[in-house]
């Protein structure tokens, strides 16, 4: 198997800073994906996503939850995130994800009659500031399978139907016309999407 992601982040009008912050990594057959989005905008956000960020960088060998816990006591003096962390085990085809706050994650599940989607839960609270006990979803994955995680200022009508599947064959392009399509100007976006696929 081999996977594709696509990364894109884009700063509320005007602004110099992006407080949304996506990131990955890849270590052995183990897939990291993260998106952190600092409260509110502006400098202040951006140093709260990057922090949180940075976090998840040193402890991606850690479980979901021991992330989550740890990030939440290293950042408490930021403005805090909301945050969603996907970890992908290629040779066990299986996704466990967990989020806090208002980031959206969800499953596109490629059909011979279409698509399907799945949507990932998202826990109250906030990282750096609390939030109750996480219950990570644990899904198993399917050839070609797009899991796609975004801010909230991207709307949260993605509909891939209206694409061309040979855009949703390239994450990053089609990362980046989600955020054409579906961006907001009024606020910082992100979207970070992995393609699990027949290679």
């Amino acid at each position: 198997m081999q996977a594709q992601i696509g990364c894109i982040s884009k700063p509320f009008k005007g602004e110099q800073y992006c407080g949304d912050q996506c990131a990955y990594w890849h270590k052995d057959h183990k897939i990291t994906l993260c998106l952190a989005d600092g409260l509110g905008h502006g400098e202040a956000a951006y140093i709260a996503a990057k922090a949180a960020v940075d976090y998840v960088d040193q402890h991606i060998d850690d479980q979901i939850t021991h992330i989550f816990t740890g990030c939440n006591l290293k950042i408490r003096n930021t403005r805090g995130v909301a945050m969603g962390i996907a970890q992908i085990d290629e040779d066990a085809r299986e996704l466990i994800y967990a989020a806090v706050g208002n980031i959206r994650a969800m499953i596109v599940r490629v059909l011979s009659s279409g698509y399907k989607d799945i949507h990932l839960l998202s826990d109250n609270g906030i990282v750096g500031a609390g939030y109750r006990a996480l219950m990570p979803d644990r899904i198993k994955l399917m050839p070609d399978d797009l899991v796609i995680m975004f801010t909230d200022g991207v709307k949260d009508i993605i509909d891939l139907a209206s694409f061309d599947q040979a855009l949703c064959r390239d994450v990053q392009k089609l990362a980046h016309e989600i955020i054409r399509q579906w961006g907001c100007d009024t606020d910082d976006s992100a979207v970070l999407i992995y393609k699990r696929e027949v290679g």
